[in-house]
């Protein structure tokens, strides 16, 4: 039977009063045994209500229920603590009787009316003050109950007070809020990512998971979220995916700095792992320190350079003043034999010039820089300026046996120019092109005006000019050769002087070059004076007389042998590129009763020594096309037992070894002593160290 069917009988007296075997199935009386079993279907029901009331309330949560009409059927005792009310006085009463505020009783009411209308569930939240002075924020949800014949019967409501959870919600929205500001607002980039493991569980890329704006202005990187490190740069280094991964395997933090060659950057990183094990996720605050990193190699590169400068101004310092103490000791020797003295004075001489040319090279730049320097502006013939360069340069020109031609306009070209400045900065460019010209090379100075400007163009056929050295040779100490290959020195602020010069005139300068071994081009342009006067003056001198002029007397060649005295001594071949200096010291070697045979290149010095054998060997390091190193190694194996000493300019400690690894006996710095020579000279082959 259905429960409609008992409702006559409210309680189990009823069903006990009945007259006995007067109940029947259907519609008929029961029996005493269905009796009997309706009376322990109500005990059950009964106690079911009972543990049910109990339930709800006990429960902190509120629970009621609702007819159509809105009003409460049922409220537990929750919900009444809230109310201060008694079971009686709410049921049957709605939200208006409660003395809800107006606009929520209606919200409420409407809600409920949607539940019955449309048979779905409404969920919300509202905060209230109850009649208690109780203020909270509550959620609740109005559910259908559906009758036997599925129409919703009345509305199950339940409420929880999430007064706290709103609270800490909006605390961490607050706190949200603090970390966003702060995330979005620091100047380091900051980034969390997951590790990407292979099969093995070795790292092998990793995803970007969120980072601040200035995440992709220090790295180049945008729309990264969700994105891995490989599809946004597919060649990065895989010590990244190691670093990282070690952070997320092990938990351990790190800060380093490394660079990305792919990205072009340097960064400072610091690593760690966000929560615990098996955690993949690793948080990166970072800095792109790219520009300190280029700064502290300009430094360094700086510090180079300086030190380069310094071993090399030592090195052109000492390269005269050795001919010049070798002149010296020649004049002791020699009285009545005017010749040789007035030869000796004459190299003296030039040697000491070019100390001077040193000495004027480091004070002009020195001058430069500090704005030292005033121009005497006058009106002048550019012709006149090239003569006075060429009347200095054409001896250095004639020893590296180079071919020049000049090539300058029939119409004189006038400049306001300092013509003091002016030849120097031609004399510059044309030494430059002798030293870095091989023997037989060739030089060639074109001069025109052009839109306003004297336009001169020297150009070489010599060492040429790498690419990346192009930016580099004006600036100061810039050299286009490391040291040891130099074949004529210099202290690498000539063109840095050049440059300065042409600037202060209100020119300019480029170099230009094919590259090593192709030669280089210099073009100068220096603005015209204001009128080009027709009126030619003292310059009566072909291009060809400009040459013959400038041109003086070279050494001859040392490919000879010199001995005074003949006697059995030690044979001796001198090797130094510097003219005078094995002038000096041949004159000084024959006077001893040596016999000697000299040479100004690697090569010569090689054939000389298969056909001349000599027992010693006095090389120069800086030597054209084959350095004093080399020269040793091939020296070394013609005459194993032969004496070999470097005399150098060269006189850091690593260069004293590096003499003695290449096969030299011995390594002397310029300007060397003679007694002192002469001593490790006599030296018998069982005394050398």
């Amino acid at each position: 039977m259905s429960i409609q069917d008992t409702e006559k009988y409210q309680t189990v007296s009823d069903f006990e009063s009945a007259p006995e075997n007067s109940f029947t199935a259907g519609n008929g009386n029961l029996s005493r045994e269905n009796q009997t079993e309706i009376t322990e279907l109500n005990r059950q029901l009964d106690e079911q209500m009972r543990y049910f009331d109990a339930i709800l309330s006990s429960i902190s949560d509120f629970a009621y229920t609702f007819d159509r009409e809105g009003r409460f059927v049922f409220v537990n005792q929750a919900l009444l603590d809230l109310w201060g009310l008694k079971l009686e006085q709410a049921v049957g009463k709605n939200f208006f009787d409660l003395e809800y505020p107006a606009d929520l009783a209606a919200r409420l009411q409407d809600q409920i009316q949607q539940v019955f209308d449309t048979r779905q569930i409404v969920t919300d939240e509202t905060p209230y003050t109850s009649p208690t002075g109780i203020a909270g924020y509550y959620e609740y949800i109005f559910s259908p109950f559906f009758g036997a014949n599925g129409a919703v019967e009345f509305v199950v409501g339940t409420t929880r007070d999430i007064t706290e959870r709103r609270q800490m919600e909006e605390v961490l929205r607050h706190s949200e809020e603090q970390y966003r500001t702060l995330f979005n607002s620091i100047d380091e980039g900051f980034c969390k990512i997951e590790i990407l493991l292979d099969d093995d569980g070795n790292p092998q890329d990793y995803r970007f998971l969120e980072y601040n704006p200035v995440f992709e202005e220090l790295t180049g990187l945008h729309n990264a979220a969700g994105k891995t490190a490989l599809e946004l740069v597919p060649d990065l280094e895989k010590k990244w995916f190691e670093i990282y991964g070690k952070v997320a395997l092990t938990g351990e933090s790190v800060r380093f700095e490394d660079n990305s060659e792919p990205m072009n950057r340097w960064f400072n990183v610091y690593a760690s792992r966000i929560g615990e094990e098996p955690s993949r996720k690793v948080a990166l605050v970072f800095t792109n320190i790219t520009e300190r990193k280029r700064m502290e190699e300009a430094l360094r590169e700086g510090n180079r350079r300086k030190d380069e400068f310094l071993a090399t101004l030592a090195h052109e310092l000492r390269n005269p003043l050795a001919p010049i103490r070798s002149g010296l000791e020649v004049i002791r020797h020699i009285r009545n034999e005017k010749a040789k003295f007035d030869e000796t004075l004459e190299i003296i001489e030039r040697q000491t010039n070019q100390i001077v040319h040193l000495v004027d090279d480091l004070l002009d730049i020195s001058r430069i820089t500090q704005g030292k320097i005033k121009l005497r502006l006058e009106r002048i013939e550019l012709k006149t300026a090239i003569e006075m360069a060429l009347e200095t340069s054409q001896g250095l020109i004639d020893e590296s046996e180079n071919e020049l031609t000049i090539s300058l306009p029939e119409k004189p070209i006038f400049l306001n120019a300092d013509l003091t400045r002016t030849t120097q900065i031609f004399l510059n460019i044309l030494n430059n092109a002798a030293k870095y010209s091989d023997k037989g090379g060739k030089i060639s100075l074109k001069a025109k005006a052009e839109n306003g400007n004297a336009v001169i163009r020297i150009k070489d056929t010599g060492l040429g000019i790498e690419p990346e050295m192009l930016k580099k040779i004006f600036e100061m100490f810039g050299q286009i050769e490391t040291p040891y290959e130099q074949a004529r020195g210099g202290l690498g602020i000539g063109l840095s002087v050049v440059e300065k010069l042409i600037e202060m005139h209100n020119g300019s300068i480029e170099a230009f070059s094919e590259g090593n071994g192709k030669g280089s081009e210099f073009i100068v342009r220096l603005p015209l004076a204001a009128e080009q006067s027709a009126k030619v003056l003292a310059t009566p001198h072909s291009e060809e007389d400009i040459i013959q002029k400038a041109q003086m007397k070279m050494p001859e060649n040392g490919n000879k042998e010199k001995s005074t005295n003949q006697n059995k001594s030690r044979r001796i071949l001198v090797v130094d590129d510097n003219s005078d200096a094995v002038e000096m010291m041949e004159i000084l070697l024959s006077m001893e009763g040596y016999a000697t045979r000299t040479a100004f290149a690697g090569e010569t010095a090689i054939e000389i020594a298969k056909e001349f054998q000599p027992e010693v060997c006095l090389c120069d390091i800086g030597l054209p096309e084959m350095n004093g190193y080399e020269l040793a190694g091939h020296l070394r194996k013609l005459l194993p037992q032969a004496l070999l000493i470097s005399i150098s300019g060269w006189g850091q400690e690593e260069d004293r070894q590096r003499s003695i690894e290449s096969g030299f006996n011995y390594h002397l710095v310029k300007p060397v002593q003679f007694e002192d020579l002469l001593k490790l000279i006599k030296k018998e082959p069982d005394e050398m160290s």
